[in-house]
């Protein structure tokens, strides 16, 4: 007996210690992981701020080819742009350009202007501390890594990416700082040297660099200086088959020509030049919006408000407010010359009831085709339109405000004469009415006859809708956005490379099996019928 309850002593001895070794087992393993999750949450947080870090990355992503590393930086240009502090981008310079390079002083020059602001270092720390790392340590591993960090030493010689990023970079600060003249200095004499050097590594950060270089002279009010270097640049995109660099390109131009009213040319070179597929959807978000202005200013509502909503999927939903803005208020006007009336809720979203405000006024006006009432708002909020350059297009409301109170007056009354129009419409003159009466009938929008001789408009007896063609107009509309939807929904999903080579090699192998099984049997048919003629 006493030996019975030894063995078992000893097996649950046994038992314990096993699952004691596997419980240690199973802890270093989840240490390892908040370890490697630290490190990850670290170094991501230390790359918004260090500009050696992103350098280290454009570096290696350019001398392997590999546009993992640098699209990864790019990726964070925005929060990069918000920790980035002159003095770090110009101890950046000083080490990573050499002397006698003929950017460097112009870059040192600008950056000496740019005023300092605190830098951000605390940001690695603030991460460590959001993944569950315990302040101390994560005081602990920031003193580390400054004890770590060597300075770096003096090239010379500096890779296109490197120098080009860091122009991107005093580009932006300078921006920031209002220094408009300084940054189109600077983004000139990068943007020159990009136009001049071949390399498929440099194609995305010469594209950042573009924007920014079309920006500042923006600003200086010299966008019709550089139309001339876009054109060329996109020409040269082009032929170097640089995807994200026409796309950019593309859009600056149509930028260019919009701001200065040439909606003809913009028409021309968007109907001259293609538009890649494997555009980024901040790009593609822009070009549909530009194509939307182009189209409704050439009266084409319908194909303009197709752009406009595909524009406003495509955007950011919870950042570009500005953009989102500029979208809601030439939809609503597109939806109002197309004879639509816009839902309140699209006028009222969070962060921009208060801008949309002049437009609701504008909507409630075309609504109930109170004249005065849109005389009254055209010229209280005229600024707004024309900041917006919006005003030529809502000056053409007009017509549909009338056309507005023509149809709730041919709902309201049987017969009404056109004195009674002219007061309740509140037309500019008398002799005017009976022309706009007529062309309204000619239309279609009111249904109704004009007696000349009494002066009085006479409505005809309202016809049932499902009788009509509306219902099939309006379902064929429907079942087309759903289709087109169907299309870009499949046009963007990604699959794996060479995912159908498995089937494939399995298919062929069956068709090989296949074959020798039938050459098989003709063999061992032509010995049988050898054997019935022996």
């Amino acid at each position: 007996m006493s030996s019975r309850r030894d063995d078992k002593a000893e097996e649950r001895k046994e038992e314990e210690l096993k699952k004691a070794e596997a419980d240690l087992v199973e802890k270093k393993a989840a240490e390892a992981v908040v370890a490697a999750e630290l490190a990850a949450k670290k170094e991501e947080a230390r790359l918004l701020y260090d500009v050696g870090a992103q350098l280290a990355l454009i570096e290696r992503s350019a001398a392997s080819k590999d546009p993992k590393a640098q699209a990864r930086v790019l990726r964070q240009s925005s929060a990069i742009r918000r920790n980035t502090t002159a003095k770090a981008v110009a101890e950046a310079v000083t080490a990573y350009i050499p002397d006698g390079h003929p950017l460097k002083a112009t870059l040192a020059a600008a950056l000496a202007q740019v005023p300092a602001k605190p830098a951000s270092p605390p940001l690695a720390t603030t991460a460590v501390a959001a993944a569950g790392a315990p302040a101390a340590t994560a005081n602990a591993m920031e003193v580390d890594d400054d004890a770590q960090t060597a300075p770096v030493e003096k090239r010379t010689a500096v890779c296109m990416e490197a120098e080009t990023y860091l122009a991107y970079l005093c580009t932006t600060l300078l921006l920031d700082a209002q220094l408009v003249a300084e940054a189109v200095k600077v983004s000139s004499a990068s943007f020159a040297r990009v136009l001049a050097t071949n390399q498929r590594t440099l194609d995305a950060i010469g594209a950042k660099l573009a924007f920014v270089y079309a920006r500042a002279h923006e600003l200086a009010g010299g966008l019709a200086s550089i139309r001339s270097t876009l054109l060329a640049a996109h020409r040269t995109s082009v032929l170097h088959h640089n995807p994200i660099g026409q796309v950019v390109l593309l859009n600056l131009l149509l930028r260019n020509y919009l701001a200065f009213n040439l909606y003809d040319q913009a028409d021309k070179l968007v109907a001259k030049s293609g538009f890649p597929d494997s555009a980024p959807n901040n790009q593609l978000a822009r070009y549909l919006f530009y194509l939307g202005r182009i189209k409704a200013i050439q009266l084409e509502y319908s194909e303009s408000h197709s752009c406009l909503l595909q524009a406003a999927r495509k955007a950011p939903q919870r950042a570009a407010a500005g953009f989102r803005l500029s979208v809601a208020k030439l939809t609503t006007i597109v939806q109002l010359l197309m004879g639509e009336i816009p839902q309140r809720s699209s006028l009222q979203p969070k962060q921009l009831e208060r801008p949309l405000r002049p437009y609701l006024q504008i909507v409630q006006a075309v609504r109930t085709g109170d004249l005065a009432h849109f005389k009254q708002v055209m010229e209280t909020h005229a600024s707004v339109f024309h900041a917006d350059s919006n005003h030529t297009l809502i000056v053409r409301l007009r017509q549909n405000v009338i056309r507005a109170g023509l149809r709730n007056i041919n709902l309201a009354y049987t017969r009404i004469s056109l004195e009674a129009i002219w007061h309740k419409l509140k037309i500019d003159r008398l002799e005017d009415v009976e022309g706009i009466v007529a062309k309204a009938i000619r239309d279609g929008v009111i249904d109704a006859e004009i007696d000349h001789a009494a002066g009085v408009l006479v409505s005809n007896e309202v016809e049932d809708l499902y009788a009509t063609l509306e219902p099939q107009a309006a379902f064929h509309k429907r079942t087309a956005f759903c289709l087109n939807v169907h299309n870009e929904a499949v046009k963007a999903m990604s699959f794996p490379l060479d995912s159908h080579k498995g089937d494939v090699e399995e298919e062929e192998a069956k068709r090989k099996e296949r074959q020798q099984e039938e050459a098989e049997l003709a063999v061992a048919l032509a010995e049988e019928d050898e054997e019935d003629f022996a």
